[in-house]
């Protein structure tokens, strides 16, 4: 009996261990549906299943779960997004060591952003850490006078009201606060 009970024990301690872990792999995108990229589909599921899921599949970039219908679409690329309530979105983290993420070919719109000009992304991300979000794009072919002038804008934002594909964009969600709109 005594084994029983300290099995039990072990038991929910990793449960809840798991549980903490599964939070920390999600970033939540609230009232945002991510539309286009939908590979594989999950029925009558909780969020948390929905985003273990998409952690553990190498092709997952992205998930949307509907609250009221218990479903999970897993995407590996986005086309686009519109806000919907009832709707969770998330970003696998694949960066900023597994707590915020990095995305190619996506632009993050969030209100008014702030802008500069810099040399890199990670000039950007640096510049916006405060921001928690940023995006980054080299300038055009066309509007580079020289070859000192290749820098890029870099637009910070606090929230995310939409993301967008939109190629030579490069996004990031960086970790500490919290994410949506």
């Amino acid at each position: 009996m005594r084994n029983y009970n300290i099995l039990s024990v072990i038991f929910t301690l990793f449960l809840n261990i798991l549980e903490i872990y599964s939070n920390r792999l999600c970033i939540h995108l609230p009232n945002i549906a991510l539309i286009g990229g939908t590979y594989d589909e999950l029925a009558n599921v909780d969020i948390k299943t929905c985003c273990m899921s998409c952690w553990n599949d190498p092709c997952c970039m992205f998930y949307t779960y509907d609250v009221n219908k218990r479903h999970c679409d897993k995407k590996a690329t986005i086309t686009e997004s519109k806000n919907q309530r009832d709707i969770v979105s998330g970003v696998k983290p694949n960066d900023f060591r597994g707590s915020g993420a990095r995305l190619r070919n996506i632009k993050i719109w969030g209100g008014k952003g702030n802008q500069i000009e810099v040399d890199t992304l990670q000039d950007c991300e640096n510049y916006c850490y405060a921001f928690s979000m940023c995006t980054w794009m080299l300038k055009p072919k066309n509007h580079i006078l020289n070859e000192g002038d290749k820098k890029g804008k870099c637009t910070c934002y606090k929230q995310i009201d939409h993301l967008v594909y939109a190629y030579g964009i490069n996004s990031s969600i960086m970790p500490h606060t919290q994410f949506g709109n």
